[in-house]
């Protein structure tokens, strides 16, 4: 239907929905900072919107904060920490927002590149971002970039890196790694 429809769960009725958005999507929603932020750019009309929550029926004329239309992820979710909302593209290119604004504070290349299909993590004040040849970037969270390291595994990432205590998991095409102290 291309639109973001949102559902009452108790029982079932539609609340509100937000058409502009490509046929088919595959990053999930996020919510933060007060904002709900829902993106797609598969093939055509790529678009990240900015929702206020309590919108009833077509949410789009009275409830968008903020709308952008380049540098949306084809496959990775978008990620917000700390204030900002990251957008990791194919190709490497890494776009950092104000979250709840939508101001750019940077778009550029975090020297991987390749496909991003596994969604960038937030680590404590870094992030975390795999490439699909294997590539992991750590970022310092930050208005500029800051590349902190850069990794290559050796195999393929296709599954979101996961963080619990003290440990990265980073699951390749043929290895769980574990990192930590």
């Amino acid at each position: 239907s291309r639109r973001l429809t949102a559902y009452d769960p108790a029982t079932g009725q539609q609340r509100w929905w937000a058409g502009g958005f490509p046929e088919k999507t595959v990053g999930v929603p996020v919510a933060a900072d007060g904002l709900l932020f829902a993106s797609g750019a598969a093939m055509s009309r790529p678009t990240l919107l900015a929702l206020r929550p309590g919108a009833s029926g077509d949410a789009r004329p009275t409830h968008i904060a903020w709308e952008l239309r380049r540098g949306i992820p084809e496959t990775s979710s978008l990620l917000c920490t700390a204030g900002r909302l990251y957008l990791m593209r194919d190709g490497g290119l890494l776009t950092c927002l104000e979250a709840s604004t939508g101001r750019e504070l940077f778009r550029e290349r975090v020297g991987a590149p390749g496909q991003y299909i596994a969604s960038p993590i937030a680590l404590g004040d870094r992030l975390v971002i795999a490439s699909a040849q294997g590539v992991i970037t750590v970022i310092q969270t930050a208005d500029t970039l800051t590349v902190l390291a850069r990794n290559e595994l050796g195999e393929g990432v296709y599954a979101t890196p996961a963080a619990a205590g003290d440990h990265l998991y980073v699951r390749t095409v043929g290895h769980l790694h574990a990192f930590g102290p």
